[in-house]
């Protein structure tokens, strides 16, 4: 499932429109979070070397060929084009009644 979450967001970010992307993974929506924020902050401090944002190497990492292309796209398009929010998955229409998830979550996550 995350390989899969993953790869959304590498098909979503070559898209040439601002992404506000939706993912019910929480592990993808903290990794591509990370990627945003630390690619914005070697942006602001203008380091041509821009070191990975994570610690472990791509090689190392659990789907790291996919968070590689990412971290690429990301910048590419910039990272202030492109934000990622933790949506409750699979949300029913109950849910939505209740006030547990709002109706705009449940549509984009499906």
């Amino acid at each position: 499932s995350t390989r899969a979450e993953a790869a959304s967001l590498f098909l979503a970010a070559q898209l040439d429109i601002p992404i506000h992307l939706g993912s019910d993974n929480q592990a993808v929506a903290n990794k591509g979070n990370q990627i945003i924020r630390k690619t914005a902050k070697a942006e602001r401090r203008a380091d041509l070397m821009v070191r990975r944002p994570v610690k472990k190497h791509w090689d190392l990492q659990t789907d790291g060929d996919l968070w590689y292309q990412c971290w690429r796209q990301v910048q590419a398009r910039g990272p202030h084009s492109i934000k990622i929010t933790k949506v409750k998955g699979h949300a029913t229409k109950k849910m939505v009644e209740e006030g547990k998830v709002k109706e705009e979550d449940k549509e984009g996550e499906e």
